[in-house]
C-alpha cells in the first residue's frame, strides 16, 4: 500500500507567554527571510511560506505552532521544531510549557474502485481489535474511530484517529499518489509543567513511540487492506 507522511504539526502551550504583545516584531525579524507571507495582530502572528516544507509558524500569547508539509524525514521536523520553539521562547522570556504536542498525518492512498472495500476492512479491524488491552479508551461511530492510550512507563499520551481522506493537490512530493485513501492521524503529547530543558526529551519520547509503536498499530488497523 502506498503511504505518505503528508502533514506534521508541533505545538508548545506556553506558561507566561504574554510578552508576545511586546515582542512580536522581534519574532518577525528573526524569521523574516524564511516566511514571505506575514500577518500580525493582537491575537497572534502567522508567518507562511507555501513553497517550503516548514510551511507555517504561528505565535500568540498562549502557543507556538508549526506546520510541516510532506516532510521527507521526521528527524528534520523534530530538529526544526525544537530550535524554533527555543528561539521564540528566548525572545518571549518563556522557560516552561503546559503541553508539548506532535501530530502526524499519514495518508494511505487507495484507488477509488477499491476504497469502499478498504473502508469495510478497516472497520472490521477496528471492531475486532481488543484495544482495551492497550489501556485504551475507545469510541467508534460510522467510520470515525478514535482511541486514547498511554505508552507503558512513558508520560506520553497517544491519540489515534482513522478515517477516509483526500490528498491535497498542492501537497509536495505526492506524484503518483491516489487522490483518495485512508488517513491515520496520530497525536502525541506530554502535559504538565515542562521546563524548556526537557523540550528535546519530550519530543524524543514521542518519536520513539512512532518508531516502536506505530507500525504495530497500523498493521492492526490496515491489516488486509491492499490496493494492488
Amino acid at each position: 500500500m502506498k503511504s505518505l507522511l503528508i502533514d506534521v504539526f508541533c505545538q508548545a502551550d506556553m506558561v507566561k507567554g504574554w510578552r508576545y504583545l511586546d515582542d512580536a516584531g522581534k519574532i518577525m525579524n528573526r524569521w523574516d527571510s524564511a516566511f514571505p507571507d506575514k500577518t500580525v495582530g493582537v491575537d497572534g502572528l502567522t508567518m507562511r511560506n507555501k513553497d517550503e516544507v516548514f510551511e507555517t509558524l504561528k505565535v500568540n500569547p498562549l502557543v507556538i505552532w508549526l506546520h510541516f508539509s510532506v516532510p521527507e524525514k521526521l528527524e528534520y521536523v523534530v530538529d526544526v521544531s525544537r530550535s524554533t520553539i527555543e528561539g521564540v521562547s528566548e525572545i518571549l522570556g518563556v522557560s516552561q510549557y503546559r503541553r508539548i504536542g506532535l501530530r502526524l498525518q499519514y495518508f494511505h492512498g487507495i484507488e477509488r474502485a477499491r476504497l469502499g472495500a478498504a473502508v469495510e476492512q478497516v472497520g472490521r479491524n477496528l471492531f475486532a481489535s481488543r484495544w482495551g488491552g492497550d489501556g485504551a479508551t475507545s469510541g467508534i461511530s460510522p467510520f470515525n474511530f478514535q482511541f486514547i492510550m498511554r505508552v507503558a512507563e512513558e508520560p506520553v499520551e497517544v491519540k489515534l484517529r482513522v478515517g477516509t481522506g483526500r490528498m491535497r493537490p498542492e501537497s509536495r512530493g505526492a506524484t503518483g499518489m491516489p487522490e483518495e485513501g485512508i488517513l491515520v492521524d496520530v497525536d502525541l503529547s506530554r502535559q504538565g509543567v515542562l521546563d524548556i530543558a526537557d523540550l528535546g526529551g519530550s519530543m524524543k519520547r514521542a518519536t520513539d513511540w512512532v518508531a516502536a509503536g506505530l507500525p504495530d498499530v497500523e498493521s492492526r488497523v490496515l491489516g488486509g487492506v491492499d490496493d494492488d
